[in-house]
């Protein structure tokens, strides 16, 4: 019964942090992740949100900032979750179901690059610059005809996100 009753506070911590804008640091590198090696395959890759909370926590804990929960891994987690979901509503991305019950993959749709483009000509712009003063940051952009595509990298001391870049 307590199950019941901790599983329904997080359902509703995460209802209410879905109202909220953006995170666009953290939306930043989950874009980054879901539209890595686009151009190398001309289509945007699946991931599971569990592939994109580890490579969250593994190469950016720094960017995650939620009080309150037992460990740092959970936090990160919660917060991939709900951006994902706030992703989702915007159809930025989609969910895709799996064989098993309640569990999908994840994977971008081309808001995803409109989105990614913004963030960068922000990122560009000098925002966000705290939140990544660790990390080094490229991106590839690329024209063809009327369409306009983005990949970007992150390389820090833990790590890149996109070893094929």
């Amino acid at each position: 019964m307590c199950l019941t009753n901790n599983k329904s506070d997080v359902n509703n911590f995460i209802g209410r942090k879905t109202k909220e804008d953006f995170n666009y640091p953290l939306t930043f590198i989950i874009l980054g992740i879901l539209t890595k090696n686009y151009f190398k395959y001309n289509c945007y890759s699946e991931f599971t949100h569990r592939d994109i909370a580890n490579k969250v926590n593994d190469l950016f804990e720094n960017v995650i900032n939620i009080k309150g929960w037992k460990t740092k891994n959970k936090e990160i987690d919660l917060n991939v979750r709900i951006e994902l979901y706030k992703l989702r509503e915007y159809e930025v991305i989609k969910f895709i179901p799996l064989n098993k019950k309640d569990t999908y993959s994840i994977k971008a749709t081309d808001r995803a690059n409109e989105l990614l483009l913004y963030i960068n000509s922000l990122f560009q712009n000098g925002y966000f610059l705290e939140k990544f003063k660790d990390n080094f940051y490229r991106s590839k952009i690329r024209y063809k005809e009327n369409d306009t595509r983005i990949e970007i990298n992150f390389t820090n001391k833990n790590g890149t996100l996109n070893n094929e870049y």
